[in-house]
């Protein structure tokens, strides 16, 4: 996303690729700062995910939270659970940013 994003802001089309006259630092920095106040997808992505593994300790009643547990915490908790070597990329990606923050 922040390819295509640059992209276009430097050349006007998603395909077409150009010179990239500022570093991404600088084109993600807020506007009051100097930047361009364009959004960082990655730490945008993880926000979201931090968000739901919230909601995931807060709603342990949930059908999500139940489902998450049945598979892949039958006896834990999700703060001491394990990734395993077959997880779902929902899983995998939540652990990931449990494991991060």
């Amino acid at each position: 996303m922040d390819s295509l994003l640059t992209n276009f802001f430097w050349s006007g089309s998603m395909q077409k690729s150009s010179m990239h006259w500022f570093r991404k630092e600088i084109l993600c920095a807020l506007k009051s700062e100097g930047g361009l106040g364009f959004q960082n997808f990655k730490d945008f992505n993880m926000a979201l995910l931090v968000k739901q593994a919230w909601r995931l300790l807060t709603s342990p009643d949930s059908l999500w939270s139940l489902l998450l547990k049945g598979l892949y915490f039958p006896r834990g908790d999700f703060l001491n659970s394990k990734k395993g070597s077959s997880s779902s990329w929902i899983w995998a990606s939540l652990w990931e940013a449990k494991r991060s923050h």
